[in-house]
């Protein structure tokens, strides 16, 4: 077995902060400025926040729920459910009420993050057919009975790491591969939502290949906007702690594009339907200025097609092909990469099938 690579997601962070403990690995916008955590700060805050929910009786083998938009605090908690060795149990931010009651019914979490005061009313009908379940809320603010303000719990755990420096090390050390360590509830074709069970050694094996298999080095730049609810977004991000990437959250939807000009990222995990969002725009924008415009950019699309055909066959492109991909490039497509911040390298889209056409352009 290679001691080198890590076998569970709590390995895979630490083997991260020792090889690169001063590195920003996190980045996210507080008062409208980008702001960084570095590996060490990382694990420090996981260490707090996994001994403050050990102090509120999470041990290996629970479920946790966690209802909360992407960001840092999300990936803070969950390598604090993780590191315990408890199960983390994510839900969508935009659940049907009536799903949230049934993922909660069956997963039975022994407590549940939620993000804000507005996420608790938008579920309160669901939250109230749970009057036991401690809630860990994101925002200080809120103030109900049975919540913890996250700043407490990670306080809480501060704390304990102080009275007892070795307990973080000893419970995060006993995460074994085949250990539960998430379930993630699919909406199914019929009926309620379906869990699916994943262990550690299954999200660890599947980040490290896609990462290997994309040749990911550490110089790249992560843009994140996927909601970490879902399986395919939490296995880049676990491929870029591991491989060494900064990951860097998006505002939102609404600040994607203005996020990509400000971080120039070279790696971006993103869905069908945004690069068929973009390709429309581009197209549009080319069939506004005119006839001329549109076949322009219609010539161009079918260079780039054909280009990539070729290439990802393995093959050199012809010269007279070369030759109109590089007056493509500069007519058409400059303007499409300064779009997405002037440096993305790779695009890795999933969660629903790219048309084959619309991946050769992006390719090409």
């Amino acid at each position: 077995m290679d001691n080198q690579k890590p076998h569970t997601l709590v390995e895979l962070l630490k083997h991260a902060v020792t090889a690169r403990p001063q590195d920003e690995v996190l980045r996210f916008k507080k008062d409208k400025e980008w702001v960084g955590l570095k590996s060490e700060q990382l694990l420090e805050r996981v260490r707090n926040v996994a001994l403050g929910l050990y102090e509120r009786g999470i041990r290996k083998g629970d479920r946790v729920a966690m209802l909360a938009e992407s960001g840092p605090l999300w990936t803070i908690s969950d390598y604090a459910i993780l590191s315990n060795g408890a199960v983390n149990v994510p839900i969508y931010p935009t659940q049907a009420v009536q799903q949230v009651e049934y993922i909660l019914r069956e997963s039975e979490p022994k407590l549940l993050f939620i993000s804000s005061a507005r996420q608790m009313r938008r579920v309160d009908e669901a939250l109230r057919k749970f009057p036991d379940l401690p809630l860990v809320s994101f925002q200080d603010e809120v103030a109900e009975e049975n919540v913890s303000p996250f700043s407490v719990v990670e306080r809480e755990g501060a704390r304990i790491a102080a009275e007892r420096p070795e307990l973080f090390d000893m419970i995060s050390s006993d995460v074994r591969p085949d250990d539960l360590a998430s379930i993630i509830y699919t909406s199914g074709t019929t009926g309620e939502p379906k869990g699916a069970l994943l262990t550690h050694s299954n999200i660890v094996s599947n980040s490290l290949a896609a990462g290997e298999f994309l040749r990911i080095e550490p110089d790249n730049l992560m843009l994140s906007f996927l909601p970490l609810s879902h399986i395919f977004e939490r296995m880049v991000l676990y491929l870029c702690m591991h491989f060494g990437v900064q990951i860097n959250y998006a505002g939102g939807l609404e600040t994607v594009a203005s996020d990509m000009r400000e971080v120039q990222p070279t790696l971006m995990s993103t869905v069908p339907r945004l690069l068929e969002k973009i390709y429309a725009r581009v197209q549009k924008n080319a069939a506004d200025k005119g006839k001329l415009s549109k076949r322009i950019f219609e010539w161009a699309a079918g260079v780039a097609r054909r280009s990539a055909e070729i290439s990802t066959r393995g093959e050199r492109l012809p010269p007279l092909l070369e030759l109109q991909r590089d007056i493509a490039d500069h007519i058409v497509f400059g303007k499409l990469r300064e779009a997405v911040g002037g440096r993305m390298k790779r695009m890795v889209s999933g969660g629903a099938a790219l048309p084959p056409d619309m991946a050769l352009f992006f390719i090409g």
